[in-house]
């Protein structure tokens, strides 16, 4: 196990430089910098060209930017192996600081999210693949289905027109209501507040995830109910509860923890697009401003935190299989 980890490990360090000097090359060469993105390209409001020329000349050497983009890259490698992610090029703030104000929100609204899913889609796939072929299950099958096929942006778009605009129902976006209104708020009256802020993009996060975990766990169910030890189960005379959870549904914990090792990206990373439609101050709402404002320090910060979560995610699918399975040995 320990030499397993060892090699995981070296390759992991091995595809996050891969991962960053890959993605560190496309950003610089996006067209425009966070000069030209400066007040329409007159950064501080000047409007001499020549001193404009002097002050972009002296800010892209103090941001870096005057040098090859191979260069830019490996002297934000030697300061990340230092343990410094940067500071913003807009305001100058540290990275690290910046990612970690957003942490929270992307962690409560996908965690949320990801819980409500398991804990639905569970009960859902059993009972699917358990009674398959009859009404009922085809019924459910068919509405995940649709949910599945519907992009959650979408799905966004119409429910905020419905349940914010039209009846409203629900704040129509952020995490909080104004600081005057969460003054005059008891304790109770603010956790009431963000639940209401956290429905819609709790909804739109959910629903596609669920309606892939069911039909993950229903199609892994119907192969586990073929097998020979399942009808041996029954003919002994166990129970068909028994039979499904204790026996059919075991044996399949196996694809459901790689499910649940790869969804730990997720679960920090939140989604871009919905955290943006709904203004959820998290790190996807980070990073596509980010993206939009060329803040290189920003954009390398928040792709090494996905990528060493995903990293993270597909290690801990190995253990998980170790535990659900003891027949599973590493060499």
């Amino acid at each position: 196990m320990l030499q397993h980890l060892l090699r995981r490990l070296l390759l992991g360090l091995f595809t996050l430089v891969l991962i960053t000097i890959t993605v560190y090359g496309l950003i610089r060469s996006m067209p425009g910098n966070p000069l030209t993105l400066l007040e329409g390209g007159d950064p501080m409001g000047i409007a001499n060209p020549g001193v404009r020329t002097v002050f972009y000349r002296e800010m892209e050497k103090e941001m870096g930017l005057d040098r090859h983009w191979l260069v830019g890259y490996f002297n934000w490698l030697g300061d990340l192996a230092r343990g410094d992610l940067g500071r913003s090029l807009q305001d100058r703030s540290p990275v690290s600081a910046a990612i970690g104000a957003r942490i929270g929100p992307t962690f409560l609204l996908s965690g949320t999210s990801l819980a409500l899913a398991f804990l639905l889609s569970i009960p859902l796939g059993i009972y699917c693949g358990a009674r398959s072929g009859r009404l009922p299950e085809r019924a459910i099958s068919t509405f995940l289905y649709m949910l599945f096929s519907l992009p959650s942006f979408v799905a966004a778009l119409y429910l905020l027109i419905l349940f914010s605009v039209e009846l409203k129902w629900l704040p129509l976006r952020g995490m909080h209501s104004s600081d005057e209104a969460l003054a005059s708020m008891s304790a109770a009256g603010r956790s009431w507040d963000l639940i209401k802020h956290m429905v819609l993009p709790v909804a739109c996060s959910t629903y596609a995830s669920l309606a892939y975990y069911v039909r993950f766990i229903r199609a892994n169910l119907q192969e586990a109910i073929r097998q020979d030890y399942i009808r041996t189960a029954r003919a002994k005379g166990l129970g068909e509860a028994a039979v499904v959870v204790k026996h059919a549904f075991r044996n399949t914990l196996i694809p459901l923890a790689t499910l649940l090792g790869l969804t730990l990206a997720h679960l920090m990373s939140g989604s871009v697009i919905l955290e943006r439609i709904f203004n959820w101050p998290g790190m996807g709402l980070l990073f596509f401003e980010a993206i939009g404002r060329r803040d290189y320090p920003v954009i390398m910060g928040l792709t090494l935190s996905f990528s060493v979560l995903v990293l993270l995610g597909n290690l801990l699918a190995d253990l998980l299989y170790a535990l659900v399975d003891p027949r599973i040995r590493f060499s």
